[in-house]
């Protein structure tokens, strides 16, 4: 059996392999690059709507420890109180629709922003325009009061800036 090497056809090479499609790898390797800059940033604004509220809270918590410690200092509990809410209020709301506003107007505020209705007109809430002029101590279930009211209205605001 002999073979006449003259009648054997050249090597014929596969087609060169093409760059498109890409792998199934090479898709999810796409995937991630695209979604985990953009879900590390949806995490990072969401810690950051939800630290302006701890704080709030925290500072809320304090004043009613020094309340619960020495009830004589309702009034400055008050005083206190009044400014951390007109300081989350500057920086949750636009400070032209804030700044501005005091006695009932701020009272109306923070109702509109409320879902308790009129408590900060009508409730205990009253204590925030009139506390800082009263020349008496102020009551303490009213404080109490104040306190659990405040604290709710930061619980009940939308987490992100307006």
């Amino acid at each position: 059996m002999s073979v006449d090497l003259n009648q054997l056809r050249d090597i014929h090479l596969p087609e060169a392999v093409s760059w498109w499609p890409p792998a199934p790898g090479w898709w999810a390797v796409l995937a991630a690059a695209i979604l985990l800059p953009l879900l590390i940033m949806l995490l990072r604004r969401w810690l950051r709507n939800r630290r302006w509220r701890r704080e709030a809270r925290a500072a809320i918590a304090q004043l009613k420890q020094q309340h619960s410690q020495r009830p004589e200092t309702g009034q400055e509990v008050v005083e206190r109180l009044s400014v951390l809410m007109r300081r989350i209020a500057t920086t949750r709301f636009p400070a032209a629709e804030v700044a501005s506003l005091s006695g009932d107007q701020w009272l109306q505020f923070l109702d509109r922003h409320s879902k308790r209705g009129n408590e900060f007109q009508q409730g205990a809430g009253r204590l925030l325009a009139d506390a800082p002029y009263r020349n008496r101590h102020v009551n303490i279930p009213e404080v109490e009061q104040l306190l659990k009211l405040c604290e709710h209205w930061v619980t009940a605001l939308p987490g992100g800036r307006r």
